[in-house]
């Protein structure tokens, strides 16, 4: 798509389903500035299997709301964000998600403001996975409900972090149930 292109935007959608779990559900995008871009409430949307690659920003959640990335997508490759959930954004969801960076982005990105984010979850499927950011996990200011539990995160570099937690409040990382710690290897 190249350029500032959005591979698939979502505004204030209701109950839809982008992408599946089963084979060939998927969509696959490339090469756009957003994979996904999401603004208002979705109303429940299920973004479920899809590949992203080459771009900025991996999924662009905007004040958006009542949004589940789940079920196995895959971001490949940006170098600005994996996940990037700003705003007034409520209700999302990310789990079971692998991001792959080009070393020199975010996997999952949280700004001040977002309310009741899943990051993650409290057993092993559910847990994201980011490998070659810079930073693994950024969250930052305000983030009343968000948890983030059960991601790994490898293959970070010299200078770089696992979680960074900047001026964050309202929020719970990590947990003492089986699959609600976060693994981090590799940070120097």
């Amino acid at each position: 798509l190249g350029g500032n292109a959005y591979g698939i935007y979502l505004s204030s959608a209701s109950n839809l389903a982008v992408g599946g779990s089963a084979s060939g559900m998927e969509n696959e995008v490339s090469d756009a500035r957003w994979g996904l871009y999401a603004t208002g409430d979705q109303g429940g949307a299920q973004v479920q299997g899809n590949d992203f690659a080459n771009g900025t920003f991996g999924a662009l959640l905007t004040s958006a709301s009542n949004v589940s990335l789940s079920s196995n997508n895959t971001f490949t490759n940006f170098t600005g964000y994996g996940i990037l959930v700003s705003g007034a954004a409520e209700g999302v969801v990310a789990q079971n998600n692998t991001i792959l960076g080009s070393n020199s982005g975010y996997g999952i990105y949280l700004t001040s403001g977002a309310t009741g984010v899943t990051v993650g979850g409290d057993k092993l499927a559910l847990g994201n996975r980011v490998s070659g950011a810079v930073t693994g996990v950024y969250a930052g200011g305000e983030l009343n409900g968000t948890t983030i539990r059960g991601t790994t995160i490898t293959g970070i570099g010299a200078g770089s972090s696992g979680i960074i937690l900047a001026n964050a409040s309202n929020l719970s990382v990590g947990g003492l149930a089986a699959g609600e710690t976060n693994a981090i290897t590799g940070a120097q």
